[in-house]
């Protein structure tokens, strides 16, 4: 994700507040890294167990991460793809269906009707906001209850007739799911200040699906490395290879960094110098795989 700063600075340090509050500054004992090191280390560890690793250790390995992973908040759509008309998305290997009501929240459940195991994202959702499934019509609320089963009408409808409901909450952009109840969360939601308290444009981006680890995917985003080799057509900088350390920042839940990236702004036009205004980066990686990127565009001299 992407928040874009609407106040172009005067100085290197301007418009960019934390989303969290930021540790002190940097000392002889704190976390500093250049050239992506520590998390390189760190995923490559990983992956050096899982290479030696029999079938099943690896798929011990995969359980417990789900088991874990499935403790925390994810996004799992962009609010946008949220409508009256049935989403499936899938979280942990856990498939899900989401849909907006009339009131415009989102609610979702496991994409399985309790009745036959149909996959209800494949069904509608009527003029109050139900979902119906497509095998027999069932209808179930926001919380999994079933309130309607046209084959029986007038009959009551007994409490153990429900779909699983999910967590789910609209923030940033993004609809947040969480498969577990609130007391077995690992933490809260994480939180986007700039666009939830302070209204500053976001873009979150197209939907990819990667095949790979989500700690690999998280530390490709923290690679700034590979900006100038790889990116050079968009906004990578050829003209900068090296990396220069920088100071990383410890809270509770999050790992943060303020980089001065030279990049370039490839929609802009050049600047008084015949060149384009450079971008200021800001990067937050969040537990357990949400990484997001603070973006500053214009000439701070």
């Amino acid at each position: 994700m992407t928040v874009v700063d609407p106040a172009l600075p005067t100085t290197p340090n301007d418009g960019l507040a934390e989303a969290e509050p930021a540790a002190p500054p940097a000392s002889p004992g704190q976390d500093r890294i250049g050239r992506g090191g520590l998390v390189n280390t760190v995923v490559n560890v990983l992956g050096d167990v899982r290479e030696r690793a029999d079938p099943a250790t690896e798929a011990a390995l995969d359980a417990g991460f789900l088991a874990a992973a499935a403790r925390y908040w994810h996004p799992v759509a962009r609010s946008a793809d949220v409508t009256a008309v049935p989403a499936h998305a899938e979280l942990c290997e856990v498939p899900l269906v989401l849909w907006r009501r009339p009131s415009g929240e989102v609610a979702a459940l496991v994409d399985r009707c309790p009745h036959r195991g149909v996959p209800l994202s494949g069904g509608a959702v009527d003029a109050d906001g139900r979902l119906q499934c497509p095998y027999h019509a069932w209808a179930f609320d926001g919380t999994g209850r079933c309130v309607d089963i046209p084959q029986q009408p007038g009959q009551s409808i007994p409490d153990v007739i429900a779909a699983r409901p999910v967590r789910v909450e609209e923030a940033a952009g993004l609809a947040w799911a969480c498969l577990v109840d609130e007391t077995l969360q690992a933490r809260p939601r994480p939180r986007f200040p700039q666009i939830e308290d302070l209204g500053w444009p976001s873009y979150v981006g197209t939907v990819q699906d990667w095949a790979g680890q989500a700690a690999r995917q998280v530390e490709n985003f923290c690679d700034t490395g590979h900006f100038s080799v790889l990116h050079i057509d968009t906004f990578g900088n050829g003209d900068t290879l090296g990396v220069d350390p920088y100071a990383m920042r410890r809270t509770e839940w999050t790992v943060e960094a303020d980089y001065r990236y030279p990049s370039v702004n490839p929609v802009a036009g050049p600047g008084p110098d015949g060149r384009r205004p450079p971008m200021v980066l800001a990067a937050r990686c969040s537990q357990p795989a949400h990484r997001s990127r603070r973006r500053r565009c214009g000439f701070t001299g």
